[in-house]
């Protein structure tokens, strides 16, 4: 994924931010945890479908984001396999601040 602009990333965020909620049925603001999880996505430079799947594949009404996150690593595996770079997969790991 190529570095974003500040904008690209509000936007990035603000994306899964809105499909979860609908996933959920909720229209609160999102917590600094979840958004310290959607930034680990972000940094780690899953594209927005990986994400979209994940949270329509998740079975019921998600309370948090972080909920999730197991359905996000299995998603982004899927995808990164599908595509044949699994060995550029890229790790969970600290959040990298831009």
């Amino acid at each position: 994924m190529a570095t974003l602009t500040a904008d690209q990333r509000i936007e990035w965020l603000q994306a899964i931010w809105a499909n979860f909620q609908k996933k959920a049925g909720t229209h609160r603001d999102m917590s600094s945890s979840e958004y310290h999880v959607a930034s680990k996505w972000l940094s780690r430079g899953l594209p927005l479908a990986v994400v979209f799947r994940a949270i329509q594949d998740f079975s019921g009404k998600p309370r948090r984001l972080e909920a999730l996150e197991s359905a996000v690593n299995d998603a982004a595996e899927y995808h990164f396999k599908a595509l044949g770079s699994l060995q550029a997969l890229p790790e969970p790991g600290p959040l990298e601040e831009p």
